[in-house]
């Protein structure tokens, strides 16, 4: 589901089957949009870069080096315990690195539009 769309990003909720990140980011980015910091499966998707305005690319590339990890986050797991069978359910925030990097999205975002209108 689509929570923000914004120039170089769209924040998205998705809901897995597996538990496993292998899962989003193949199909993420077999769409031609993969997660931001994820080198491995983007490779397939960096000829949409080079399609991209000069003035757009440049936004593209500090923002794909701005994390040093995949920009993937669970706020919540569930599952059931394998011995006690009990459900077990786990919550957590966005970690600073994910709010600094959609702040930096947006921004770049108003930016572009402010300098485009």
């Amino acid at each position: 589901r689509v929570i923000e769309r914004m120039l170089l990003a769209t924040m998205l909720r998705i809901r897995l089957e597996t538990g496993r990140t292998h899962q989003i980011r193949v199909h993420i980015s077999h769409s031609g949009h993969p997660v931001i910091g994820d080198d491995y499966y983007s490779r397939n998707a960096r000829g949409t870069v080079k399609t991209l305005p000069v003035d757009i690319k440049k936004h593209y590339e500090y923002i794909d080096n701005l994390m040093e990890r995949q920009a993937l986050h669970a706020a919540s797991l569930s599952f059931r315990h394998p011995v006690t069978k009990e459900k077990m359910s786990f919550y957590a925030p966005l970690p600073r690195d994910m709010i600094e990097l959609i702040e930096e999205l947006r921004i770049i975002k108003d930016n572009y539009e402010t300098d485009n209108s």
